[in-house]
């Protein structure tokens, strides 16, 4: 660890809590609307908000994820580079 580079370890650690989280996330967003469905079906309209909700938040969990993972492309964006930028040696 004294000699590894602490910015790609960084980026490796984030990366791998943000798909942690989203998977956790989508195992909550289908659970909670198989439940939703399930309510609605028997004639319970009452859980319809409240899984609606937890599923726009397991969603929203997905979309911070897939910010948290392309980290560096979108860094790469902001500084006028892109995956085909070749720097020309004059």
């Amino acid at each position: 660890m004294r000699f590894s580079n602490k910015k790609e370890y960084f980026a490796q650690t984030m990366e791998t809590m943000a798909l942690i989280i989203s998977l956790g996330a989508i195992f909550l967003q289908i659970w909670v609307l198989l439940s939703g469905i399930e309510a609605y079906f028997k004639g319970k309209y009452a859980n319809l908000l409240p899984s609606v909700i937890l599923s726009g938040l397991a969603f929203m969990a997905c979309g911070v994820s897939i910010f948290l993972t392309n980290l560096d492309f979108l860094k790469g964006m902001t500084e006028g580079r892109s995956k085909t930028y070749q720097k020309k040696n004059d």
